[in-house]
């Protein structure tokens, strides 16, 4: 569920990514259709590793864990 939530963020991260290539666009000669796919590769790529890093850590594993003892609430 985290990670699926991570991905979902990652469309989110990607647009200031794109603002910031179109900011520098005139520095680097990059037309929108050769730095769209660097940037969602970028926006995706920032939260998959954040999430994944929080998981392995020992607070990510300690809340998962506290999460998976919890019964269920129906």
């Amino acid at each position: 569920m985290t990670r699926a939530i991570a991905v979902l963020l990652g469309i989110a991260t990607t647009r200031p990514v794109m603002g910031i290539f179109f900011a520098t666009s005139s520095v680097t000669h990059l037309s929108p259709e050769r730095f769209f796919g660097i940037a969602f590769w970028i926006g995706f790529s920032i939260n998959t590793l954040i999430v994944e890093l929080w998981l392995r850590s020992q607070e990510g594993k300690s809340q998962v864990e506290r999460m998976a003892m919890r019964p269920l609430s129906l």
